[in-house]
């Protein structure tokens, strides 16, 4: 599940710094009246940069539909939880002979 290829999201939605482990992915949304509102997604809870990035063009996706930051918030857990229940790839085991 990601953005559609022409979404802006994808051009405001980048790792800050790919040479620092708890580096994150933030972007400041304004809504409508002129706040902005800030938000980021971090590598460490994401499970690496592409996935923190996925997670900061879904979440900055739902602002755009007009959602409130506490319901992105929410939104951005349930990915993090996804994420994480999904676990690393299975590594394959060697046959006993």
């Amino acid at each position: 599940e990601d953005v559609p290829d022409d979404s802006e999201a994808w051009r405001l939605c980048r790792v800050n710094s790919m040479n620092d482990p708890s580096a994150a992915v933030g972007f400041h949304y304004t809504v409508k009246g002129g706040e902005t509102i800030p938000f980021q997604t971090t590598i460490k809870a994401a499970g690496g940069y592409l996935e923190a990035e996925r997670v900061a063009r879904l979440c900055w996706a739902k602002f755009k539909k007009g959602s409130s930051k506490e319901a992105v918030r929410k939104y951005r857990d349930s990915l993090y939880e996804k994420i994480s229940s999904a676990g690393p790839p299975a590594k394959k085991r060697a046959k006993k002979k």
